[in-house]
């Protein structure tokens, strides 16, 4: 026997194990789906296809070994196998077929080898046990809403090899707090991230130009999110409603910011960098406590409506010296409650690392972060000492101007405004 056809034994719900023999080839659409009580399912050595769907269902299944010479397979193999618990990948796969395990909700742990390339739409969605994910390092491409909702998910580390990761990946999955993006990465997805309510901390590559729409909406408890150098644009509702997100360093490569893309979010200092040239409708709206905005552009940003509405009612525009007049006569501009020659808005803000300690320019001074326990001396360019403190985060408050931070061994040049 070298083929079993579609839809042969669809709904045997009688049949308990299910093992093929070595002339078997090929495996029909459907042929086994909603085998409800097949609990073992071998594989003989000759199998080279699997029709799309061709065990579904099959809700006793708990282990599945692919023969290494499966190599054709469609999608939703074993979607709905609700008792699936450990799965192996053959070796001559290349990609994880769209739906392959969606709505495998016991399923818990996964290893992709070396040979997989591609991670294909809703491949893992809805694995709701899905707690730890190994990734292989020829994983190119992660497919959309391959790991949505998958709840039990709590970290996310993209190998050094992804280059690409589509729409949605991990919406909704809400157990979720670190996610760490690799720098070959160009472009995500839109809403990648979605409603990860539990989500706190993220890293996005070097690579990456444009913060995708919707990339963290809805994601409450975000905390952190380091952008990469070369991040050009936020895209519309990036960060809409991350209700605790405080701060985020802008890079000075950023040109542009999308219609409500820090809308109803907790910041009361945004430093917006001199290369922005256009800030969408909402942007910064319904930040309720947003009460300093340094905006470092000798001439005004092209603004759209109601950028900054519902902010702080005596919110202060700090602008570089001789640009009041240009930001007072510019539509959204001009109706902040107070428009400040701020000769500190011409220090542009940095983040500054030297292995694992970290200076920011902050408003009033430098934080120095990565050892609690670790002294730091602040000096003056003429070498006179500043001020003393501890890396652990805090402001070490200064007067504007050029300093040189030393830690242990480390020193770094920071601005402070």
């Amino acid at each position: 026997m070298e083929t079993i056809n579609d839809f042969a034994f669809l709904y045997c719900q009688s049949i308990r194990g299910i093992k093929l023999p070595n002339s078997l080839k090929s495996i029909g659409e459907q042929a086994f789906s909603g085998c409800e009580s097949a609990a073992t399912l071998t594989f003989g050595s000759g199998m080279t296809h699997l029709g799309s769907g061709s065990f579904s269902s099959c809700r006793s299944l708990e282990s599945v070994e692919i023969s290494d010479n499966l190599s054709d397979i469609d999608n939703g193999v074993f979607a709905y196998c609700t008792g699936l618990k450990q799965v192996k990948l053959g070796a001559s796969m290349k990609s994880v077929p769209e739906q392959m395990f969606s709505d495998c909700t016991a399923l818990d742990n996964v290893i992709i080898p070396d040979n997989i390339t591609l991670l294909g739409n809703d491949s893992f969605c809805r694995c709701m046990s899905l707690k730890n994910i190994n990734f292989g390092n020829g994983v190119k491409e992660i497919g959309n809403n391959c790991f949505a909702s998958c709840t039990s998910l709590a970290e996310l580390v993209f190998p050094e090899s992804v280059e690409k990761i589509g729409e949605g990946v991990v919406s909704n999955c809400t157990a979720l707090r670190r996610m760490v993006i690799p720098d070959k990465v160009t472009k995500l997805g839109a809403y990648l991230c979605a409603y990860c309510f539990a989500l706190e901390t993220v890293k996005l590559g070097e690579g990456l130009e444009t913060v995708a729409e919707g990339l963290f909406s809805g994601c409450e408890n975000l905390k952190e999110v380091k952008l990469g150098s070369n991040t050009r644009e936020i895209g519309p509702y990036a960060f809409m409603s991350c209700s605790y997100f405080e701060h985020i360093d802008l890079p000075e490569s950023i040109e542009k910011i999308g219609d409500y893309a820090f809308s109803s979010c907790n910041f009361s200092t945004i430093c917006i960098p001199a290369g922005v040239q256009n800030i969408g409708m909402g942007a910064f709206a319904y930040n309720y406590n947003l009460a300093d905005v340094y905006c470092y552009a000798t001439e005004p940003p092209t603004c759209q409506m109601m950028a900054f509405n519902m902010i702080a009612d005596e919110a202060k525009l700090h602008v570089p010296s001789g640009s009041s007049d240009a930001y007072a006569d510019a539509e959204e501009w001009k109706n902040f409650y107070s428009i400040i020659e701020d000769a500190t808005t011409g220090i542009t803000p940095q983040t500054i690392s030297h292995a694992t300690i970290v200076a920011r320019t902050c408003k009033g001074g430098i934080a120095v972060s990565g050892d609690a326990d670790t002294a730091c001396t602040i000096y003056t360019l003429n070498g006179q000492v500043a001020a003393k403190g501890r890396a652990d985060g805090s402001l070490i408050n200064l007067v504007p101007g050029i300093y040189i931070v030393k830690v242990g061994t480390h020193t770094m040049k920071v601005p402070a405004k």
